[in-house]
């Protein structure tokens, strides 16, 4: 006996025991299932089309509001599957009693209804994972539980129990405001729980793949902790950060991530920190990391070559797209730079943006006139530039397709650059796509270079006039931040 020569009835039966994902599946076998589950496929469709995006912009108490939801309902978590907390959400419970955050003591009064207390609060003790997160929770510093964050009308406590029950959650999306020391905690307590070999019962995240956080303010930036902590979660592919940086404390055993595309938009790390973050990936497939200078972090270093050699170290095998773009200017020089890198040892770099001083070395202190020098031989100003710009085309990997580079102009450069243009068809069999832009003001300069655009044509290489070269990773991991942060 097969499943289709059951009765009707009892496979319909059936079909409303699936979860909704697995009856559409399910409906897919047969023109005459599909008929025979019309009308349980409308009602999943019209939940999906309710609760699949939860976009708290200006939607006034929607995250309390869906979340009651779930907790009456609670086959409604499954539809749930993208959330967005941005800036422009409303972030407590009644506007017109916002209490700043300066004002609140243990004595402030209770601003939401008791019994709405009493049954979020309840939900959140039935999850083994928000009942620790609760006990160890911290508001303002007072530590407060989060039953006593729930009655002051914050979202923070409300905010990470949807998420939490939210159990075919792919997407998450949230401005660092207000909602700070639950989710970091929550995330925190989940990718611990996922390295334990017994996995207790309705761990969150289990299905995030993409994540995506932003500052709420013009200056400073989220902790570098939040890419540790989100990389580490098993399932997550992609994660993207506009303003983060700043130095890493060790927190937990290390464990390797399966994160694949990484997007740092207007950042600052201190590189130990992101060289800590990018060693625990096993294969990392695009990287872009855009300098957001002191005003985002003032103990970060952009160290170009220095980001250059961590991925060679632990991405050479794998990295596709690597944007390094550092449009605040000239790179400062900082001890924590090193002095050249080698891009060669790449196997699979098709797309590379970079300033022209990753590529080229570090150029090195003049000597006195009569000081001797290894070798019995002296420095002088032709031999070092000489010595800084040769073999340019030997410092790019072999598999490279499209390159985009800033530079400052500069006569030497330029014509260093167009002799690898023109010597690098062996070297750099694959280029087809080249831009070059100006760190001063952004724009293209290809046709000021001269000699450029002749050597290229010579080489059926293709001038992009156009900043940039499209990317598929990139660009999901943009559309992200959309919404976020000062976006």
């Amino acid at each position: 006996m097969t499943l289709h020569t059951l009765p009707a009835e009892v496979r319909l039966a059936i079909a409303e025991l699936l979860d909704a994902r697995t009856c559409f599946k399910f409906a897919l076998a047969s023109r005459e299932d599909y008929r025979l589950y019309s009308s349980l496929l409308a009602e999943y469709k019209a939940l999906f089309a309710r609760y699949n995006t939860i976009d708290t912009h200006n939607a006034g108490r929607l995250v309390w509001d869906v979340t009651n939801e779930i907790i009456e309902r609670p086959e409604i978590a499954q539809y749930v599957e993208d959330v967005s907390f941005p800036l422009t959400r409303q972030s407590v419970w009644d506007e017109d009693l916002y209490l700043d955050r300066s004002d609140i003591s243990p004595n402030t009064p209770s601003i939401v209804p008791e019994n709405v207390v009493r049954l979020y609060a309840d939900a959140a003790m039935k999850n083994p994972i928000l009942q620790e997160v609760s006990e160890k929770c911290d508001y303002v510093r007072m530590n407060w539980s989060m039953e006593q964050t729930m009655r002051i009308g914050s979202d923070e406590p409300i905010a990470a129990l949807l998420v939490a029950m939210a159990t075919n959650l792919r997407t998450l999306r949230f401005t660092e405001f207000s909602i700070n020391y639950e989710f970091l905690e929550l995330v925190q307590r989940t990718v611990l729980a996922s390295a334990d070999p017994v996995k207790p019962p309705s761990l969150p995240f289990q299905n995030l793949t993409f994540a995506a956080i932003a500052c709420e303010d013009t200056e400073g930036c989220c902790k570098a902790r939040w890419a540790d902590l989100f990389i580490s979660l098993p399932s997550l592919r992609g994660f993207a950060a506009d303003k983060i940086g700043g130095s890493l404390d060790p927190w937990w055993e290390e464990s390797k991530s399966n994160v694949k595309d990484i997007r740092f938009q207007f950042s600052l790390f201190d590189p130990e920190a992101l060289e800590a973050i990018l060693g625990r990936i096993r294969s990392l497939r695009s990287f872009s990391y855009e300098d957001g200078g002191a005003i985002v972090s003032e103990e970060g270093c952009f160290a170009s070559r220095r980001v250059t050699a961590a991925l060679l170290k632990y991405a050479a095998h794998s990295l596709e797209e690597l944007i390094l773009s550092d449009e605040q200017g000239e790179e400062m020089d900082d001890y924590r730079e090193i002095d050249r890198v080698s891009l060669r040892g790449f196997a699979k770099l098709r797309t590379l943006r970079c300033s022209w001083s990753t590529i080229t070395v570090e150029e090195p202190e003049w000597s006195e006139p009569d000081e001797p020098l290894p070798g019995g031989k002296f420095y002088t100003n032709k031999t070092s530039a000489q010595g800084r710009l040769e073999n340019l085309a030997h410092r790019l990997p072999r598999s490279l397709e499209a390159l985009h580079v800033e530079v400052e102009p500069d006569d030497e450069d330029c014509e260093a650059f167009v002799n690898m243009i023109r010597k690098s068809q062996s070297i750099l069999p694959n280029l087809a796509h080249v831009h070059v832009q100006s760190k001063r003001n952004g724009k293209s300069v290809g046709s000021s270079v001269p000699g450029l655009l002749d050597a290229l044509k010579e080489r059926g290489i293709s001038y992009d006039e156009e900043s940039g070269f499209s990317s598929v990773y990139q660009a999901s991991l943009a559309r992200l931040l959309y919404g976020q942060g000062g976006f």
